[in-house]
C-alpha cells in the first residue's frame, strides 16, 4: 500500500554574480556565471533536513538503459540489484534530494567503468554540484540597426 503525505514547498533564493569579468579585443564580454543558492526558513513550510521518500532515480534510469540489452546483461543487473538490496522507493532529505546522496549504483559504477569513461559525478541529487555553482558566460555586444 502507498501512502502519501503532503510535502510542503521549501523556498530557496537564487542569486548571480558575474566573476572573472573580462572585456575581449574583439568587442565582446566574457564572465563566468556563479549562482549561490540560498534556503529561506522563513518562507518556507518544512526544513531541508525534513524526509521524503522518492522514486530511486539511479535504479529506473539504469533499468531503463539495460532493457534492450542481452538477457544475460538484465540478469546480472537484477542480480546486482538484489545485492545491493536497492530498492525502487529511497528516503532521503530535501537537501540530499538537491544537493546529492551517495548511491551504491553510482558508487559501483564508478568503480567498475574504466577511468577514460568516468563518470561526471559522484552523488545524484536533483541540482547536484557545489551551492555554488559556476557557469561560464560569453557575451557579444549588441548592434543597433537604424533603418531610415
Amino acid at each position: 500500500m502507498l501512502l502519501k503525505r503532503r510535502v510542503y514547498a521549501r523556498i530557496g533564493k537564487e542569486t548571480w554574480e558575474k566573476v572573472n569579468v573580462s572585456f575581449n579585443e574583439n568587442g565582446t564580454v566574457s564572465f563566468h556565471q556563479r549562482k549561490v543558492f540560498q534556503f529561506d526558513p522563513k518562507n518556507s513550510k518544512g526544513d531541508v533536513d525534513d524526509m521524503v521518500v522518492i522514486p530511486n532515480i539511479p535504479m529506473l534510469s539504469a533499468t531503463s538503459q539495460s532493457k534492450h540489452a542481452a538477457r544475460f546483461l538484465r540478469l546480472a543487473m537484477a542480480s546486482i540489484m538484489d545485492i545491493l538490496k536497492i530498492k525502487p522507493f529511497v528516503e532521503v532529505s530535501v537537501h540530499q534530494l538537491l544537493w546529492g546522496y551517495e548511491d551504491p549504483l553510482l558508487k559501483l559504477a564508478k568503480d567498475v567503468v574504466p577511468k577514460d569513461q568516468k563518470l561526471p559525478y559522484d552523488e545524484f541529487g536533483l541540482m547536484y554540484g557545489d551551492p555554488l555553482t559556476t557557469l561560464a558566460v560569453l557575451f557579444f555586444p549588441m548592434y543597433y540597426i537604424f533603418l531610415s
